[in-house]
């Protein structure tokens, strides 16, 4: 690349590449018209997109005079007394990448070692603290009374996607009371989540042991079910939920999911009528319906499913469009989220 093309447009980094060091020397000191700072470069909107929010810029992006602020912030980490003090670890971190190559005779120098080496010195941290006097392990308290604590911290970090946190937390609910049946459905409902449906089924019948009259006990039954190909039992168990809640349009939507699944093409789509009465611009509906109408043959009808499917699918591009905005309102950003809290102000409240 020096030698043939050392100053080179990469047109898959959308990006100049220089070579050559005297033109890399001359670029790193020449702030004025060249910028560490990607916000000030010709991006395209997705690239622009995918850039953090301001407050989330480190200062190997920024130019002076902020990244020479921050950088003497640092610089104290990086005296040569600092720096040698870390020399019999980094020997250490050495010895043990070297231990894990496989083929001492042939090996990519910089994969194995120059790549990770700095990475793990930079991004380690070691703090001891003396701790006397107290018990020999630690580990959660679990009490009957907290049980509603634990259950509503697992429905928030279920609700987050954190799968692995959130069955944690569910388990501790079953400890604290075994008799609530809704302990042993969330931790069925978190395996389900995570794909192992084979495990949550004997959540799900341990919960049924406790109260079997919870129509989302049910709901749930009917979901392992049909990960399961048991479409029978999974139209039971969708049953028993509509038999409490008709007009409940998402397990309306899942019967006639499995109906379809089992080619009752008819069955599902008079389901789905249903569906339709309670909210005329369900997604899922229209996009069974157009599923249904393409297994009777009746490809006029599917077509007018799926252009009313497209019509109502939400704009995958809408999180493009407002990043600009939500990237200079901490307030617009926070209101998006699945899970956010909002900050109480002063006021004149009605005392209670």
């Amino acid at each position: 690349l020096r030698a043939r093309d050392p100053v080179h447009r990469s047109a898959l980094m959308n990006a100049w590449m220089f070579a050559r060091h005297a033109d890399i020397d001359t670029i790193l000191r020449d702030h004025r018209r060249f910028s560490n700072d990607p916000r000030k470069g010709t991006l395209s909107s997705r690239q622009r997109a995918g850039l953090p929010a301001d407050e989330e810029f480190t200062m190997l992006f920024l130019d002076p005079p902020d990244h020479k602020r921050l950088r003497a912030l640092v610089n104290k980490a990086f005296t040569p007394k600092a720096v040698n003090a870390l020399e019999p670890h980094i020997r250490s971190l050495l010895g043990s990448l070297l231990d894990e190559i496989d083929d001492p005779a042939g090996f990519d120098l910089m994969q194995a070692v120059a790549q990770p080496l700095p990475v793990i010195v930079i991004a380690e941290d070691r703090k001891t603290i003396g701790v006397g006097g107290g018990a020999d392990s630690w580990g959660p308290v679990v009490r009957e009374e907290d049980y509603e604590r634990w259950n509503d911290y697992g429905i928030g970090l279920l609700l987050q996607g954190d799968l692995k946190g959130a069955e944690y937390a569910f388990e501790r609910v079953t400890q604290a009371r075994p008799d609530f049946a809704d302990g042993w459905l969330n931790v069925a409902r978190s395996l389900i989540r995570e794909g192992r449906t084979d495990e949550a089924a004997g959540y799900l019948e341990r919960a049924r042991e406790i109260d079997d009259s919870l129509g989302r006990i049910h709901f749930f039954r009917a979901a392992v079910a049909r990960a399961e190909g048991d479409y029978d039992t999974a139209i039971e168990a969708l049953e028993r939920v509509l038999d409490a809640y008709p007009r409940d349009r998402v397990a309306l939507n899942q019967y006639a999911v499995v109906l379809r699944l089992q080619r009752r093409y008819e069955e599902a789509l008079e389901i789905l009528d249903r569906v339709a009465r309670i909210d005329p611009e369900d997604l899922q509906m229209y996009y069974t319906r157009m599923l249904c109408y393409r297994g009777l043959g009746d490809e006029e009808a599917a077509a007018r499913a799926e252009a009313r499917f497209l019509r109502f699918k939400a704009d995958e591009s809408a999180q493009t469009i407002t990043a600009s905005r939500r990237r200079q309102s901490a307030e617009d950003n926070n209101e998006r989220q699945a899970i956010h809290e909002h900050v109480s102000v002063p006021g004149d409240w009605p005392e209670e």
